[in-house]
């Protein structure tokens, strides 16, 4: 029987000084001061972002590439009730991210035609695929946005041009050394995106994709007769989307799950309530070790074996009987 060596840890030594005035600054214990010293977070205002931050500190939306191209050609798609299919990954962030622009879209398109596609993990694989895109152009799907998947899908797009269609990639994987001509790529992992929030998974990525949405739908006048949607209710599916696909809570992501979080004690969607009871788990206290071992797992196996779409079908669905149905 091998034993494992016990670990050794070695702890930073910050600035005593910096610790102190931390502490006595913003008025935190020396055990915290110095978790922010050793994290580089010394400056007044990066602390209070860090400790309490809104979505008004994310980074400037104008910094992510593509972003706003691709709102503005959603945008023009709801104006016009153009189908959209949202091709979403089968796991538990493709299926958050996608439910969070699916939603969004029906709430400010009410009319609008979409459709949500997960791949079937046995059948199909990861990504793009012709055989599922051309009989959607064929049903008359002009338009498609990606979640969490389709950066390295070249042929797949170059393809579904050829059928007329045209791709907006949202992602959040490293690009390969060639990127898809699609008609926008929104994925802070280009090499030439300035936007700082790369750790963000695919689910923050179609949230920020939603934020740009909604302005620019703000600036063609469309919340003139119907009430401009708040973004916060869409947080729960960032913090559950986030969590589940392990992405660093640092940055951005940070601030989201931590808002996200009082989102689902709040007033949980009925989709993410069924999952917490299926789970054995009260929302009313629940913790990122809920969402990243209890029931984010719940979801990613909804989405992978089986119906593939079941795991986004749980999280749209505004019944809390059909919800509790599909998430046991």
């Amino acid at each position: 029987m091998n034993v494992a060596a016990p670990r050794e840890w070695i702890l930073l030594a910050p600035d005593s000084a910096a610790v102190r005035e931390l502490s006595t600054r913003h008025g935190l214990s020396h055990a915290a001061s110095k978790v922010l010293v050793n994290r580089g977070i010394v400056d007044a205002r990066d602390v209070e972002r860090f400790l309490s931050g809104t979505l008004s500190d994310l980074p400037d939306l104008s910094l992510l590439k593509d972003v706003y191209k691709a709102a503005r050609r959603i945008a023009a798609a709801g104006s016009r009730n153009e189908p959209v299919l949202i091709y979403a990954d089968y796991d538990a962030d493709g299926a958050t991210g996608a439910a969070c622009l699916y939603l969004f879209l029906k709430r400010v398109f009410p009319s609008l035609p979409v459709r949500i596609h997960q791949n079937d993990r046995q059948k199909d694989g990861y990504g793009l695929r012709t055989h599922v895109l051309a009989p959607a152009a064929r049903e008359g799907f002009r338009l498609v946005v990606t979640v969490d998947c389709g950066i390295s899908d070249v042929a797949a797009v170059r393809e579904a041009a050829r059928e007329g269609v045209e791709v907006i990639v949202t992602d959040h994987h490293l690009p390969g050394e060639t990127v898809p001509e699609a008609f926008a790529i929104v994925d802070p992992m280009q090499p030439d995106c300035p936007f700082p929030g790369k750790e963000m998974a695919g689910v923050g990525v179609a949230f920020l994709l939603v934020c740009a949405l909604r302005k620019v739908v703000r600036e063609m006048g469309g919340f003139a007769r119907l009430p401009e949607p708040p973004l916060r209710p869409y947080l729960d599916l960032v913090a559950l989307g986030t969590v589940a696909d392990m992405a660093a809570l640092r940055g951005g992501n940070r601030l989201l799950v931590r808002e996200g979080l009082r989102e689902i004690r709040k007033s949980p969607r009925p989709g993410i309530e069924a999952l917490f009871e299926a789970s054995g788990v009260p929302y009313a206290a629940a913790t990122e070790t809920d969402l990243g071992f209890r029931v984010g797992p719940r979801l990613n196996a909804a989405g992978r074996v089986g119906d593939s779409t079941r795991s986004s079908r749980i999280l749209v669905s505004e019944s809390r009987v059909d919800a509790g149905h599909l998430a046991r």
